[in-house]
């Protein structure tokens, strides 16, 4: 028990297993959760990232923005997944609104970056996706 058996040979027996190939997962069929949010005149397709506490855009995204905001230069350091150090161009502040809520908010322009993700706080400024702190347990009627 708790050991392979076709090479097992402590009862002088071998046994085989039965080998079960698993189909590996390589693509998510979910459609991933989107919006459309203007900045001046450029309508972005923006990901929604609730793992990511700041909002960025590609250096080309940025590039297509008329009038093109003034980018801040900025000490903090950003890190991406698994901890890897990501070089932005800067960010700038933008006032927003989506379905009548008005947000102010940063977005970090980085080189390369594909998909435009709106972070975590700008999701809840914009009242995007709903957080549930508290649920309860209730008997079924019987």
């Amino acid at each position: 028990m708790g050991h392979w058996g076709n090479v097992c040979h402590s009862k002088g027996k071998q046994r085989t297993l039965r080998e079960i190939n698993l189909p590996a997962v390589d693509k998510i069929t979910s459609k991933p959760w989107q919006v459309n949010i203007k900045l001046n005149n450029l309508n972005i397709v923006w990901k929604l990232d609730s793992g990511a506490d700041v909002s960025v855009i590609g250096d080309n995204t940025y590039h297509k923005i008329r009038p093109k905001p003034e980018l801040i230069q900025d000490q903090q350091q950003l890190t991406g997944a698994r901890g890897m150090h990501l070089t932005t161009l800067g960010k700038f502040q933008i006032n927003r609104q989506y379905r009548g809520v008005k947000s102010q908010a940063d977005v970090y322009v980085i080189p390369g970056q594909q998909e435009a993700l709106l972070g975590r706080p700008e999701i809840d400024n914009l009242s995007l996706i709903s957080w549930i702190q508290e649920t309860s347990k209730q008997k079924p009627e019987e």
